[in-house]
């Protein structure tokens, strides 16, 4: 049977004892080598994306916006800019769920603490 003890997938087939010594595996490994380790290595790529996305994501639904203030009716204007709003709050909903995802395999699989 799966199952998922302490946030470890699998332990109940593989024991808490595989995990302990993968773990320890890893920080060596990563230690002799001069690597960052892989938690340490995601931590740093999403700090640096998640406030660039939201930035971003912010800034074309402002764009969007001021588009369907100065539209003055024109369809084609106005859907353009309906468009633009549209995939702006979908690329927030997806950064949303990135951050979950992200905990969910920092803090289970790899060990790591989410900031």
């Amino acid at each position: 049977m799966l199952g998922v003890f302490h946030g470890k997938v699998f332990a109940d087939e593989f024991g808490e004892s595989f995990w302990d010594a993968f773990r320890e595996f890893m920080d060596e490994a990563t230690q002799v080598a001069g690597w960052l380790r892989p938690g340490q290595f995601f931590r740093m790529l999403f700090n640096f994306l998640l406030p660039l996305a939201i930035i971003v994501a912010v800034a074309i639904i402002g764009i969007s916006g001021y588009g369907l203030m100065t539209s003055e009716g024109d369809p084609r204007k106005v859907q353009t800019s309906k468009d633009n709003l549209f995939s702006a709050i979908m690329g927030l909903v997806f950064v949303l769920l990135a951050i979950v995802i992200y905990r969910v395999i920092v803090t289970g699989l790899l060990g790591e603490d989410f900031p």
